[in-house]
């Protein structure tokens, strides 16, 4: 009897680990990203850039795998994180294209707002919570589909 109720503790333990590792396009626990499988770094920097550009991101910095996207935020946001004076709050998206190996790349968003942008060293800046990240997850979906769409 105790033997039975160890294996199914553990069966139940593993079931739960399972699925807290499984990971989907919808995010990767805390974090916003995609996989893209068999496309080059190159080939997902050039979709990235497109996708962000669309959406009217301007780029701060960038590398061949790395990416610092800004946008004016709203006037909510102002309103909300302190941003009635200077310039107001930005969006900042720092996009990483991380090698998986076996010709996977993840494509990983860290999301914040920026109080105070043009003076780097008083910069303030704070991490967006889930939800608030929710359209930095919609933005490396279109990206990984068009990826994955039929090559050009």
């Amino acid at each position: 009897m105790h033997m039975n109720f160890l294996s199914r503790i553990a069966t139940l333990l593993a079931i739960a680990l399972a699925a807290g590792c499984a990971t989907s396009d919808s995010g990767f626990g805390s974090r916003t990203a995609v996989v893209v499988n068999n496309r080059t770094p190159k080939e997902i920097m050039d979709t990235t850039l497109a996708v962000f550009r669309e959406k009217e991101f301007e780029v701060k910095s960038s590398t061949k795998r790395e990416v610092v996207f800004e946008k004016k935020g709203s006037t909510w946001q102002d309103v909300t994180w302190g941003g009635w004076y200077g310039d107001g709050v930005w969006e900042r998206a720092d996009i990483r294209i991380i090698d998986y190996g076996g010709g996977a790349y993840m494509i990983e968003a860290k999301v914040r707002l920026v109080r105070d942008r043009s003076e780097e060293f008083f910069e303030d800046s704070q991490r967006l919570g889930r939800r608030a990240r929710k359209p930095y997850q919609e933005l490396l979906n279109e990206v990984k589909a068009r990826l994955e769409g039929p090559p050009a």
